[in-house]
């Protein structure tokens, strides 16, 4: 049978899932919108535990229905990224981004209809289904072999993220990689951590130093995208003339700059995480 910790954290991912889908959904709300997507990725990191503890669990078929949802939601959430983006430097820096502004805006309803749809005919009884299969697959496998495989699997994971950086140069494709194992490796370790390890503040010290990095790399990403966002639209000669062409490049140059403080940032996090992966 499944450990009860594992149920615990199987069933609450599951709870928290149906009901950011029904909220993101009716409100589109950005940390609604945000929130669904983190919480499907801790529950793809799940099925990943699960299946190396039971090669015949076959995660990423049993994830394929959840990833629609996640993929339906990604449109909405990236234009909701450059909304705020450009909003907060327009108000911080008085740039008059009118132009571009209306059509993320306009962006936005056509991604909010999108995702509406797929949100609507999401089935939450496809939990119910995947919990049966995580009991077969689990059924059998005592505690401490559970507990040995999964901090086996989250040893592999760290020594994976050490070794990609360690790889060669850091151009953006591998960030993005960087970023994308580093959350997959937290949310193992939060895993690891409820189950076998509550109160043990060296796990904790390391779950903190990999937040620290993918969240520095995830505000990379989000300027690197809002920089490709509104260059495209700034090269786009029919919308001119503007109604203040000087605070686009302005604007450009701004993301850049914080682009780059969001990669300092990352060298920091990510030397706290190498001393906390080596303790």
């Amino acid at each position: 049978m499944m450990a009860p910790c594992l149920r615990q954290s199987y069933e609450s991912q599951a709870v928290r899932i149906r009901d950011l889908c029904r909220r993101a959904g009716r409100t589109f709300g950005v940390e609604a919108v945000h929130d669904l997507r983190v919480e499907i990725k801790r529950l793809r990191a799940f099925f990943d535990l699960v299946e190396v503890c039971n090669p015949l669990f076959a995660g990423a078929g049993q994830f394929r229905p959840i990833r629609k949802l996640f993929k339906a939601a990604a449109p909405l959430r990236e234009i909701q990224v450059d909304s705020s983006l450009a909003r907060d430097k327009s108000a911080a820096m008085g740039l008059r981004l009118d132009e571009y502004r209306n059509e993320l805006k306009e962006a936005e309803l056509r991604a909010r209809k999108k995702f509406a749809a797929a949100a609507g005919s999401f089935d939450p009884d496809l939990f119910l289904e995947r919990e049966t299969a995580i009991h077969r697959a689990l059924d059998g496998i005592d505690l401490p072999e559970l507990q040995s495989k999964a901090e086996a699997y989250l040893q592999t994971l760290t020594g994976e993220l050490l070794r990609l950086k360690q790889s060669g140069p850091l151009d953006r494709k591998t960030l993005h990689r960087v970023r994308i194992l580093a959350k997959k490796t937290r949310y193992v370790l939060e895993v690891v951590q409820a189950c076998f390890h509550p109160d043990e503040a060296a796990l904790q010290s390391l779950n903190d130093s990999l937040r620290a990095v993918h969240q520095a790399l995830g505000h990379w990403h989000d300027d690197r995208l809002g920089l490709a966002s509104v260059q495209a639209f700034y090269d786009n000669k029919a919308i001119k003339p503007l109604l203040d062409e000087p605070s686009y490049p302005a604007y450009a140059q701004a993301l850049q700059k914080d682009s780059a403080l969001r990669l300092e940032a990352y060298e920091k996090a990510w030397g706290e995480f190498v001393r906390q992966a080596g303790t």
